[in-house]
């Protein structure tokens, strides 16, 4: 099994995954993916990850465990920038949304009744249709980031000035 990666923010006690919307958290995927754009966000003029010391860590590093143990994985909220950021047409002008990023959107769609994101599954799969294809699909998985989105809500961190 190969090594997944986070972006540690070592001021904030803050931390999120390469690996946003259920893409690879590889070295290579860093720099490259959704993340990619959320760390831009973050340390951009308007981001609070500004002037802060950020940090590349591989879930190999002794340190991971210090801090998955005392920072915040902020994965949700990172996500949820993206889309408050730059809105769903970020996702819709690709040809087809990849599987993995529908499964994250009716998460979202479902727990934070997000209207954009209900909109755009009830356009593209029909009312709630969406709801029995991919927001059941692994009822496992989805209650952990269930419990995981619930925490991101409540904790209710300003990553981004508007």
């Amino acid at each position: 099994m190969s090594a997944s990666y986070s972006y540690v923010n070592r001021n904030k006690g803050q931390y999120f995954s390469v690996g946003l919307f259920e893409y690879s958290s590889s070295f290579l995927a860093a720099g490259t993916t959704y993340s990619a754009r959320a760390l831009a966000l973050l340390i951009s003029e308007n981001g609070n990850w500004k002037n802060d010391c950020i940090s590349l860590v591989s879930d190999y590093d002794e340190e991971f465990v210090y801090i998955q143990e005392n920072y915040i994985d902020i994965s949700v909220e990172a996500e949820l920038l993206i889309l408050d950021v730059d809105g769903i047409e970020r996702f819709v002008e690709v040809v087809e949304i990849p599987e993995k990023i529908l499964s994250v959107f009716s998460l979202y769609a479902h727990t934070l009744k997000r209207k954009d994101v209900t909109y755009y599954l009830n356009s593209v799969y029909g009312s709630d249709e969406w709801i029995g294809k991919y927001f059941k699909k692994n009822e496992i998985s989805r209650s952990y980031d269930e419990a995981e989105v619930y925490k991101a809500r409540d904790r209710k961190i300003e990553l981004y000035n508007t």
